[in-house]
């Protein structure tokens, strides 16, 4: 059981990118290549229900923010952190939870960083692409600030663009391996495999949710956007 859910794994990697549509699509960056095709969206949101995990579709990028404000409301939170999003997704969250306390960690001094996440009810991250197959997804972290904001609020929120699944922790790990063979020295940021929100068993044989992380977590899969 690892902190920031019951991950599947540890990695190092780069960036992986994919363009979304609606026929089988590949896309290599960095030596690491994704397989997108429509099936694989049915079956990775099966996965994520499985695991007890929320998926939500994002079919345009205008009810993108009634779906983030929804899911902050249905939880009574107030304290959110964002982390690692590319520019048009955290102009969007900023103003889809205007009213509320929302930190964006590349903007606090380092310092701050672990109490703005652990005071947090929320955490807002970003996602490279997931696993179909397992509900897993899969989250690029260049420093500590993503991890702690996957980790540390009981609600992990992840923004994920529909074309990026591959089927299997096979073609994952292919495109890990690219992606690490293509990468310079001292540059390769850690990758966490996260499958649904913390839980653990104790002796008694009855599995806990939230011992060692979130609560609860939620994925929001974006139709209309590919990505940075």
């Amino acid at each position: 059981m690892t902190s920031a859910g019951d991950n599947l794994g540890l990695a190092r990697c780069g960036l992986v990118r994919e363009a979304h549509k609606p026929s089988r699509v590949t896309s290599s960056i960095g030596g690491g290549t994704v397989l997108s095709e429509p099936e694989l969206s049915d079956r990775f949101k099966a996965a994520l229900l499985e695991l007890k995990a929320e998926p939500h579709s994002a079919t345009r990028r205008e009810n993108t923010p009634d779906i983030l404000r929804s899911v902050v409301e249905g939880h009574q939170a107030n304290r959110v952190v964002v982390a690692n999003l590319p520019a048009e997704l955290r102009a969007m969250v900023s103003g889809a939870l205007k009213g509320r306390s929302v930190q964006f960690l590349e903007d606090l001094p380092s310092k701050d960083v672990l109490g703005a996440c652990a005071a947090a009810e929320v955490g807002v991250t970003w996602a490279e692409f997931a696993i179909a197959e397992d509900g897993a997804i899969v989250e690029v972290a260049h420093d500590d600030m993503v991890r702690l904001a996957a980790s540390l609020p009981i609600v992990h929120v992840v923004l994920l663009p529909a074309g990026r699944l591959v089927r299997d922790v096979g073609e994952a790990m292919t495109v890990v391996g690219g992606i690490l063979r293509a990468s310079g020295p001292g540059e390769r940021p850690t990758v966490t495999f996260i499958s649904g929100p913390s839980r653990t068993g104790d002796i008694e044989l009855r599995l806990l949710y939230g011992v060692h992380g979130p609560h609860s977590l939620h994925v929001v899969l974006l139709d209309w956007y590919v990505g940075r």
